[in-house]
């Protein structure tokens, strides 16, 4: 007689039990369960467990829950076993065998108080819709897993800036993360973001008293009273005069908005970026204005350059099979650097862009034309294409 193995769960049967175990509901290897309830509030499911040993010619059935680990949110793990069932011979097997062969191995349970438990479904419908919510509720856990930090090279030094309440002013490229940077820290910290751009008046920051006499707050106005990290972009594109309302509030953490004069709140920080030192236009950032300077004297300076280790972590994130687009993009920027072109940068913009085109099944000359090239001028293209085989 061939050795029997299970090979459809419904062949388990318990002794003296004329419907067999439904144990088509397979939880992991080797591992089913036929009856459960969700207890969502808990994140806990339970029910009737059955664990077929080694060889598959036996099972052992019992009560038990699973709950979602602490460690691994997105996975369930056992929990207490409620009731020990033992275990149950396979019809044929046990002692009804009649060939001879190794002593099966029996799945032990240790044996635990039995508790009350509410009613449970009774039909495979209510079975299949319980399986449903189990892995609806698996992959909602799954999508709150907290994702893999991606950060700037220079992140942890901003960080610290941040903790000391100081003002930092991030200063490089363009494309280069610097305003994700001040989201992430302020996140990081537990600090509510607060954003503005290049401020042409002081009343832009500050707020005004509209027709009907009622109070106009800014971004930085909630920064300043209710705490959080106010970023300031493109610092270096405003008007130097507003800039100066704003040195005397850094200065004394205190300002006098159109509704009164308030202090600053104990978690108020300010982060500036720009593309320069505060020193006018250069490089090709002809909008640049040269800062007074007592400006630059209230800011912590960063310099915030290129991390092409982070350019690759994030272009991998965003689901690039192969390395041929990034490589392209280098080979582009190093040409358009060595050549000391002007007015032209090859930022992470155009890898992460130029990604999301190809993607979407656009062709490889619309991607270049879009997304890299962009507006380099015929003769200096023609040059750096060339010389990278494009």
């Amino acid at each position: 007689m061939a050795k029997r193995r299970v090979t459809d769960a419904s062949m388990l049967r318990e002794p003296g039990r004329k419907r067999p175990q439904r144990l088509k509901h397979a939880w992991e290897e080797d591992l089913y369960f036929d009856v459960l309830r969700i207890d969502k509030a808990n994140n806990m499911v339970w029910g009737r467990f059955h664990r077929v040993n080694k060889d598959r010619t036996a099972y052992a059935s019992y009560d038990g829950t699973l709950r979602v680990d602490p460690v691994r949110s997105n996975e369930f793990t056992f929990g207490e076993w409620l009731t020990n069932r033992g275990t149950i011979p396979l019809p044929g097997e046990g002692p009804n065998k009649q060939e001879k062969s190794e002593p099966k191995v029996a799945v032990t349970v240790e044996t635990k108080p039995t508790k009350v438990e509410p009613t449970m479904p009774n039909n495979d419908n209510e079975v299949a819709e319980l399986r449903a919510e189990i892995e609806r509720l698996k992959a909602e856990i799954a999508s709150n897993k907290p994702k893999a930090k991606l950060r700037h090279k220079r992140f942890d030094d901003l960080k610290i800036i941040v903790e000391l309440r100081e003002s930092a002013y991030l200063w490089g490229p363009a494309g280069t993360g610097k305003t994700e940077a001040a989201r992430l820290v302020a996140e990081d910290l537990g600090l509510h973001f607060y954003y503005s751009s290049r401020i042409m008046e002081h009343y832009g920051l500050a707020g005004f008293m509209n027709a009907s006499g009622d109070y106009v707050e800014t971004e930085f106005f909630k920064a300043f009273t209710k705490g959080g990290v106010f970023l300031l972009d493109e610092a270096d594109r405003s008007d130097t005069n507003a800039m100066l309302w704003l040195n005397a509030v850094l200065a004394n953490r205190s300002a006098a908005f159109p509704c009164g004069v308030y202090e600053a709140h104990p978690d108020f920080v300010l982060i500036a970026t720009g593309n320069t030192r505060f020193n006018g236009a250069e490089g090709g950032m002809v909008g640049a204005q040269r800062q007074d300077a007592s400006i630059a004297d209230r800011y912590m300076f960063v310099e915030w350059q290129l991390d092409e280790d982070l350019e690759e972590a994030i272009y991998y994130a965003n689901g690039a099979s192969s390395s041929y687009w990034l490589d392209l993009v280098r080979k582009v920027r190093s040409e358009v650097k060595r050549r000391g072109v002007t007015g032209f940068d090859v930022t992470p913009r155009a890898t992460f862009k130029g990604l999301k085109m190809l993607s979407k099944g656009a062709s490889e000359e619309f991607a270049i034309e879009a997304a890299l090239r962009r507006n380099c001028d015929e003769a200096t293209w023609e040059a750096v294409a060339a010389t990278v085989g494009l």
